[in-house]
């Protein structure tokens, strides 16, 4: 779930507070990004990342940085199996 009440800053801290749970970061990183199919194409996409963990010890919260633009996705892990794959784009 996409999250419009929290706007980061950097540095970005190693905790935050959203709707009064706390969450720790526990990983850090950049990453380049290639994107192909009916979401279009894109490459060479860099990317900051930020993860944190909430207190109670299943709500995730994500922070990215795109190219001077933030999105902020807050939720829960999912096991892959309960996932169902379905085919893509062809793509040549």
């Amino acid at each position: 779930q996409e999250v419009e009440d929290l706007f980061p800053k950097e540095p970005v801290p190693e905790f935050l507070t959203h709707q009064g749970q706390n969450f720790r970061m526990v990983e850090r990183g950049q990453a380049r990004v290639n994107q192909q199919g009916k979401t279009g194409k894109k490459t060479g996409m860099n990317t900051t990342y930020y993860e944190f963990a909430g207190e109670d010890g299943e709500t995730l919260l994500s922070v990215e940085k795109w190219a001077g633009s933030w999105d902020v996705s807050i939720g829960r892990e999912i096991q892959p199996a309960t996932l169902d794959i379905l085919p893509g784009d062809e793509i040549q």
